[in-house]
């Protein structure tokens, strides 16, 4: 699985997923306030490709 091995993914005329690491911090839980950790991990990201940007203007 490519995003497991932390690989990009690219869709030619779409856009490029990106696995990249998200640094951990503090959240607050809405309902009661109180401060909850945010582990460290990984997320996914998409940057879209030129198409892709000059159809949305």
């Amino acid at each position: 699985m490519p995003f497991a091995e932390g690989r990009r993914i690219e869709l030619r005329g779409f856009g490029v997923f990106v696995v990249k690491p998200r640094k951990r911090g503090v959240g607050r839980n809405p309902r009661t306030g109180t401060e909850v950790p945010i582990p460290a991990g990984k997320t996914i990201r998409f940057k879209p490709g030129k198409e892709l940007s000059a159809k949305a203007v």
